[in-house]
């Protein structure tokens, strides 16, 4: 049975909200490239289009927030921290709780946008095409199955999600303020989008990373990204203070 939490209607709502922005993304990435002459879209092309939607847009991230802030919402209060026996202990049920509702969330976005994709268009891919909007990107084509992308594409937006969650967490644990938790996450959004354009470019599913083959060397360094976070947190949770400091 699943946890009330999960299922009340704050939860659900921001569920929806996903699944509209998956269907909205894919929508958009369609009419932006209909309007390229000359070539033929396919579903891949889709997909690729609109995770770049979502990584250059703030609402997915927002998102994300809100579920983070409902979901631990109540992890500090005195009574939930003394059910645990160590530090530790409270570290690792808070990223449990959040990678589940990351990889749920995750599932849910990229569910929407591949049917998404599969109504308004009829081609899987082509991109072994020369008339391919992969040819027209990168002067090349590839023999590549539909499958192997949509499974790149999931991996992405699965990634993203547990990034986005364990950084948050972490910097809640440190800062131990949540409005320094958004402004944060979105200030690190903002430079690295229109500045810096390293850590998110690791989850582009780009024409780019597929000709130069580095979709899996990214992922896996996303990956190891994920895991560092992780373990820094435990770190940080053994000299965590619950107490204010007037209490001390």
């Amino acid at each position: 049975m699943l946890n009330k939490k999960y299922c009340e209607p704050y939860m659900i709502a921001a569920f929806i909200i996903i699944v509209i922005l998956g269907v909205l993304y894919t929508g958009t990435a369609k009419i932006n490239l209909q309007y390229v002459r000359g070539v033929e879209i396919s579903r891949a092309d889709i997909l690729i289009r609109s995770e770049l939607l979502m990584l250059r847009t703030s609402i997915m991230y927002i998102v994300l927030l809100l579920v983070f802030t409902r979901t631990i919402r109540n992890d500090f209060l005195y009574c939930n921290i003394l059910q645990h026996k160590k530090r530790t202990a409270i570290w690792n049920y808070q990223i449990k709780k959040l990678s589940v509702m990351g990889l749920a969330a995750a599932l849910v976005y990229s569910g929407s946008t591949i049917l998404s994709a599969s109504v308004i268009c009829k081609v899987n891919i082509n991109w072994q095409s020369d008339d391919s909007y992969y040819a027209l990107s990168t002067g090349d084509t590839i023999q590549v199955a539909y499958a192997v992308v949509m499974a790149a594409y999931i991996m992405a937006v699965i990634l993203l999600t547990e990034l986005i969650l364990i950084v948050s967490l972490l910097l809640y644990w440190i800062t131990n303020q949540m409005a320094l938790v958004w402004i944060g996450i979105l200030v690190f959004y903002v430079v690295d989008v229109y500045r810096v354009n390293k850590v998110f470019q690791l989850l582009m599913i780009s024409y780019k990373n597929w000709r130069d083959e580095k979709i899996g060397v990214y992922m896996a360094v996303a990956a190891g990204l994920c895991i560092v976070f992780y373990i820094i947190g435990r770190f940080a949770a053994k000299k965590k203070d619950f107490l204010p400091k007037r209490c001390r």
